[in-house]
């Protein structure tokens, strides 16, 4: 029995070769530092023994082995030096790490990511929107006055971000969903002045009204954002929600006749309540599947697709739009847009597009329109003849082909949510492990005694 338990080993034994693997670890408690490269250690002064330093890193042996690596220079050679740590020790060092991060560098485990373009975002809605606006609502008239609240207010765009969040976290989300914030703001707070003043209102109020429900809606989005840990691509979904309802609002107002009937009340309530029902859609769309913020921005390209297309079968119906006042054309942007927000929704299902590949899907869109115009434009020239049906339908087609060519080229490029979640839907998984302790005491050739178990080998499996 035990010459064949001894060649059943060595057979197997054979077949495999064995190899100890090492997975690199987080070198701080909180997980987001993977190393510790040479300008955060001028920092932090963790190994002040080393002149040289390059890098430390952590790795995992097994589950209660890990090794420090510390990389330096020795002259003009390279040497690294490794340190063996138990599981209490590696708890150890990484509170070392913590203690040091807080008391010399607080900003270095923050998420960031979408600071710059928040602030990109805050200084350009100030310089464009904020200045003119407030000068405007406070009725200014003198020139110096003008100019200098002008520039104020954009510089203010810039410097009360940067120090308000000098010490947070500004994640992409976080800065995606403040900037739409902003953004529909403006609008909202238009809405809001129509709601409480009615037919009392005035362009100063509501350009006085627009800037404080901006700026409120910029807070909000962050904290929202933040709080809640969204993702990129839900944040952004829940921002393209509220562009469509915000549009269809103001579309169903018009259907209506209360703009010809100066009812700004009901015109404001409409705009407010088409924007909540689409953050409340565009929040089902994201809870429904996951988006990335490129899943996102192929949404609101083939949304914008669907808006723009029926002007082309509105124009053929009504072309001179006299005798339904345009109803037709609002109205077929209005359904077309919000088909094409759930068609977008599901052309990315089971999909990660980047932020690049939407971009090309965009560019196409945009392109093929411009293509389609320009040469419908360029033969009813020569001709002498064209009408507005003839470059709507040109360039409505250029866009849906220019759309259709670079999804299709960008779709198999997209990286599929199996892949993501690696192989926990597809694949068998299998772990297979020899135990070294089982094999000495099989070849020490003493006796096992008769209740002890000493396992050779293990295996394991899911699917």
């Amino acid at each position: 029995m035990r010459t064949l338990l001894f060649t059943f080993t060595v057979l197997l034994l054979a077949g495999i070769a064995a190899h100890a693997q090492e997975s690199s670890v987080p070198v701080d408690s909180a997980g987001r530092l993977d190393r510790i490269d040479t300008e955060l250690e001028a920092k932090l002064g963790l190994f002040p023994e080393i002149s040289t330093f390059r890098e430390a890193r952590v790795f995992q042996s097994d589950s209660a082995t890990f090794i420090l690596q510390v990389t330096y220079h020795a002259g003009s050679q390279l040497m690294q030096r490794r340190t063996t740590l138990t599981l209490s020790q590696l708890h150890a060092f990484r509170q070392r790490v913590a203690d040091s991060i807080a008391a010399r560098a607080t900003q270095i485990t923050l998420d960031q990511d979408g600071r710059a373009g928040l602030l990109v975002a805050t200084t350009a809605i100030s310089l464009g929107y904020y200045g003119t606006a407030i000068t405007v609502a406070a009725d200014m008239d003198d020139g110096r006055t003008v100019v200098g609240t002008y520039m104020l207010a954009g510089a203010t765009g810039f410097f009360l971000p940067y120090l308000l969040t000098n010490n947070r976290p500004v994640r992409a989300a976080d800065g995606s969903l403040a900037t739409s914030g902003m953004v529909l703001g403006a609008g909202h707070g238009f809405a809001a002045s129509l709601l409480v003043n009615g037919q009392d209102n005035s362009p100063e109020a509501a350009l006085g009204w627009s800037v404080p429900f901006s700026i409120a809606e910029g807070v909000a989005g962050y904290m929202i954002a933040d709080g809640y840990q969204l993702s990129h691509g839900k944040a952004a979904m829940i921002a393209n929600g509220g562009v469509l309802g915000f549009g269809v609002g103001s579309g169903v107002a018009f259907l209506a006749d209360l703009y010809d009937r100066g009812d700004e009340r009901a015109v404001g309530a409409l705009m407010l309540g088409g924007s909540a029902g689409g953050f409340l859609l565009g929040n089902a769309m994201a809870n429904a599947q996951p988006y990335t913020a490129g899943d996102a921005s192929v949404v609101g390209a083939t949304a914008l697709l669907g808006g723009f297309v029926p002007l082309f079968f509105a124009e053929l119906i009504d072309p001179d739009a006299d005798n339904a006042d345009g109803k037709i054309h609002v109205g077929g942007v209005m359904l077309g847009a919000t088909g094409g927000m759930l068609l977008g929704g599901e052309l990315v299902r089971g999909k990660d597009f980047t932020n690049s590949q939407a971009t090309y899907i965009g560019l196409g869109e945009a392109a093929g329109g411009l293509l389609g115009l320009g040469i419908s434009y360029l033969l009813a020239s020569e001709s002498g003849a064209g009408n507005i049906s003839t470059y709507l339908g040109a360039s409505s087609a250029g866009a849906v082909g220019g759309y259709a060519l670079l999804y299709n080229l960008m779709s198999p490029q997209a990286r599929t949510r199996s892949d993501r979640e690696g192989d926990e839907k597809e694949g068998f998984l299998y772990d297979f492990q020899v135990s070294p302790s089982g094999l000495a005491t099989l070849f020490s050739g003493n006796d096992i005694p008769e209740k002890m178990v000493v396992p050779l080998a293990s295996f394991s499996c899911r699917w």
